[in-house]
């Protein structure tokens, strides 16, 4: 398990009601409850369950099955061992890189992490998810209807996957970050440098919630700075808000998800 999904499996326990419902199925144990005793316990309506259960079910931490006309859902805990191990594996050790940046008072600099991304249009998904997964020696942490992604250590990279007609072709670039001021740093440093960006924007995009800005290079290629805030149930680009710069000209790049 990796911290990126890590991330994403502490996101989606960040909502009360679903985190009230994780540790109801965690008591429950492995045999797990049905809707209907769920609904009981949690007096919560069908429509927000199935909500908030679905959440769990994407970010690896519930798993359902179907017995007779039931559906039983019930708490990974394989997936929750390893979210305890990994918030606590340097617990307490006392132990600080040599190689580490220290401000005055030789306490470690923070590091801000981002990585590369690359999106690549492929014709068979499933064939492109088998290949990658043995080349990276990975699984995909996100597979949708046409549409899967990686969250690769090493080398560090975003690797996405858009099922189309025409395969061995880029999609778009990008680089993925920590928090919604990078991206805003970005932009600025991108305006500044005199690059037309589409400023910022917040978007459901690609079956994730973003914060991001675009440019185009000379030959047409797409870039992005974006962080995810979230998962969505869409894959085509809905701007929800805008932050344009104050110069912005000209024609926006197309959506992520084109």
């Amino acid at each position: 398990m990796d911290e990126y999904q890590v991330a994403d499996r502490l996101g989606a326990l960040g909502k009360l009601a679903r985190l009230r419902l994780y540790r109801l199925l965690v008591r429950a144990g492995g045999h797990g409850l049905n809707v209907g005793d769920l609904q009981r316990q949690l007096d919560m309506a069908p429509s927000t369950l199935a909500h908030h259960l679905a959440s769990l079910v994407r970010a690896g931490l519930v798993r359902q099955e179907q017995r007779g006309r039931e559906v039983f859902s019930r708490a990974d805990y394989a997936v929750m061992d390893g979210l305890v191990e990994f918030l606590t594996a340097e617990c307490c050790t006392g132990v600080v890189r040599e190689d580490a940046e220290t401000n005055g008072n030789h306490h470690p600099k923070e590091r801000k992490m981002s990585r590369l991304q690359l999106a690549i249009n492929v014709t068979d998904l499933d064939q492109a998810i088998e290949f990658y997964s043995r080349m990276f020696g990975a699984r995909p942490a996100k597979v949708k209807p046409g549409y899967a992604n990686f969250a690769i250590d090493e080398p560090p990279l975003k690797l996405v996957l858009f099922e189309g007609p025409e395969g061995a072709t880029i999609n778009h670039f990008g680089v993925e970050v920590e928090t919604a001021e990078e991206v805003t740093s970005a932009e600025r440093r991108l305006s500044t440098a005199g690059l037309e960006t589409t400023g910022v924007d917040e978007t459901v995009c690609c079956y994730a919630e973003k914060a991001e800005t675009w440019v185009v290079d000379p030959d047409g290629a797409r870039w992005e700075w974006y962080v995810k805030s979230g998962d969505a149930e869409q894959m085509h680009n809905t701007v929800v808000r805008s932050h344009p710069r104050a110069a912005a000209t000209g024609c926006a790049p197309e959506g992520c998800c084109s």
